[in-house]
């Protein structure tokens, strides 16, 4: 016990009298082996005196056993030995760093610590305002990093939003770009197949051939006309070209009527099919050449308007490719009057473009027109016009289109939007007839009416006692929220109204009532003059109901035999 307070007395350091300590209670007993180790209490084996020559062989393998088993005793406590030491010497330096991790601390706090009780600032030990600044400020990190990260993240969704949505207005674009893309292809193909048909019609001597090929041609025209109505463009942009596509078809109809007939194609029209192949001809190379260089630029430049790209050019070259052969047609067509024009004065001089600017002026006087342009001819089968583009105080465009021959307002549309409907149905009619009255048109009875949103569309015919007159018809569209006409076309009216008298049938009422089939109802009747194949025919029209179907049936009123039914959903007497 001396020995140990002796030793504890020469170290101050906690670890130093601990290592010091372990050591001096590794106390040996007799033999070597630590005392309170547990091996001390066991008793070492005696080795025989007499062990060598002449012991007995049992006495000497029972020493070599003996032997054995103190040499594996003595390893193990060698074993014990090191595993104390090593307990020892991780015990000295945990005590080691826990020694300098206090004096680590307690130097801390003596640098910290104010001289004479007043820190750097002189506020006696007090947090100056810039200290406090200083941990408001630090304490704020928190505040302003949460604030980056909440930007960030706004910063990247918007980013996702915005791209997303670039990215769907870019393939709604590369949607309509491709769709009208492939209605090019498609016209080109169908004028292709008008080319090709009109080249082997002209040179065939069959009267069958013949009207196997012109009732193909007859259905590629067809075709061909659906097709330019998908394309984007306007009525002032493809007039001629519709009108050139309409009237092959109509050739192709009137011939094949003829071959029908057993009649045989003389000479004139064999000079109509040459004249309408060498147009053909034309707009099929120019088709050809321009699809061969057409780019979703083009497309995406005429979309917009400017009217300074390849595609509003090549539009141009077809247009004027066709517009020879709409003015000097060498079809013999069936006798009916240009727009505007009478049969007295269809062979008078053609009016001046300004006298029909002047006239366009005085149509719309009440459409607050502050400007108006000139945009050039349509020549058709149906009329010859001027065209003009009229803009309100609103920068809405009207377009019109002017007749030739006597300056009557043949069409227009006013491209005003409308949403809301102000007006009902009846007064809606009434702005309709009124304007009727003011291009000059009396006795008009509305015969069919429709609705799409705030635009009713009305289809009015000429009545004389009662009498109507389908050919003398004209279409109007009015805006129910602003009261005005928006859409008008008065070529039909303009083609065959005249000095109209009553119609007389000579099939009784009571006869062509029996014609009808026995599952219609009748509503009502009336007497009208309708155009059937291009041939106006008197008839009895009668409205039938069938079904929860409102049916149009006419009846001829010379012959007695059913001529025409048609299906309405809305009728307005």
């Amino acid at each position: 016990m001396k020995e140990e307070q002796e030793i504890s007395k020469n170290f101050s350091s906690g670890a130093e009298k601990v290592e010091t300590i372990a050591q001096a209670n590794v106390v040996t007993g007799l033999d070597g082996v630590p005392v309170g180790s547990g091996f001390e209490q066991i008793p070492t084996a005696t080795v025989p005196a007499t062990f060598g020559v002449g012991t007995p062989i049992g006495e000497e393998k029972k020493d070599k056993g003996e032997e054995q088993v103190l040499l594996e005793r003595a390893s193990k406590r060698e074993l014990y030995k090191e595993r104390e030491r090593a307990r020892a010497q991780e015990r000295i330096k945990r005590a080691q760093l826990k020694k300098e991790r206090k004096e680590n601390a307690k130097n801390s706090r003596k640098k910290m610590q104010p001289k004479n009780g007043n820190d750097s600032n002189g506020n006696g030990g007090k947090d100056s305002d810039n200290d406090k600044n200083h941990r408001r400020r630090k304490n704020d990190y928190g505040g302003w990093i949460a604030a980056v990260v909440a930007l960030g993240v706004t910063t990247l969704t918007l980013g996702a939003v915005v791209t997303a949505g670039a990215i769907d207005m870019k393939e709604t674009k590369q949607g309509i770009t491709n769709a009208y893309r492939g209605n090019l292809y498609e016209l080109t193909s169908l004028i292709e197949n008008v080319d090709g048909d009109l080249d082997r019609v002209r040179v065939s001597a069959s009267p069958a051939q013949q009207q196997r090929i012109l009732t193909d041609l007859l259905v590629q025209a067809r075709l061909a006309e659906s097709v330019i109505e998908k394309l984007p463009i306007d009525a002032q942009n493809n007039g001629n070209v519709t009108s050139f596509i309409n009237r092959t078809a109509f050739v192709c109809e009137h011939l094949l009527s003829k071959l029908r007939k057993g009649e045989t194609l003389d000479e004139k029209d064999q000079e109509v099919l040459e004249k309408l192949y060498e147009t053909n001809h034309r707009v099929r190379g120019m088709m050809e050449d321009f699809i061969a260089d057409l780019q979703d630029e083009d497309l995406t430049e005429y979309l917009k308007g400017k009217g300074e790209d390849k595609f509003s050019q090549a539009i141009q070259n077809v247009e004027n490719a066709t517009m020879e052969e709409n003015r000097n047609p060498t079809f013999s067509e069936p006798p009916e009057v240009r727009a505007g024009a009478t049969p007295k004065d269809s062979q008078d001089e053609k009016i001046s473009s300004a006298k029909a600017e002047e006239l366009c002026r005085g149509y719309f006087s009440e459409y607050d027109v502050q400007k108006i342009r000139f945009d050039g001819e349509t020549v058709s089968r149906k009329f010859q016009a001027y065209n003009f583009v009229l803009t309100d105080s609103n920068d809405v465009e009207i377009f019109a289109q002017i007749s030739e021959m006597d300056g009557s307002l043949i069409s227009f549309d006013y491209y005003e939007y409308c949403t809301k409907q102000n007006l009902d149905i009846e007064n809606a009619k009434t702005v309709a007839l009124n304007f009727l009255e003011k291009m000059g048109m009396e006795n008009m009875t509305a015969v069919k009416v429709s609705q799409t949103g705030a635009t009713a569309s009305f289809t009015f015919c000429y009545e004389l006692d009662g009498d109507l007159f389908y050919p003398d018809s004209v279409n109007v569209k009015v805006c129910e929220e602003k009261g005005v006409v928006v859409g008008y076309n008065a070529s039909a009216y303009l083609r065959h109204h005249k000095e109209r008298t009553p119609l007389k049938p000579t099939v009784s009422m009571t006869s062509a009532k029996e014609k009808l089939h026995d599952k219609l109802t009748l509503e009502g009747s009336k007497v009208a003059l309708i155009n059937v194949k291009g041939r106006e025919r008197v008839a009895y029209e009668f409205i039938c109901s069938y079904n929860d179907e409102t049916y149009f049936v006419y009846i001829d009123g010379n012959t007695g035999e059913e001529i025409s039914i048609l299906n309405a959903k809305t009728i307005m007497r």
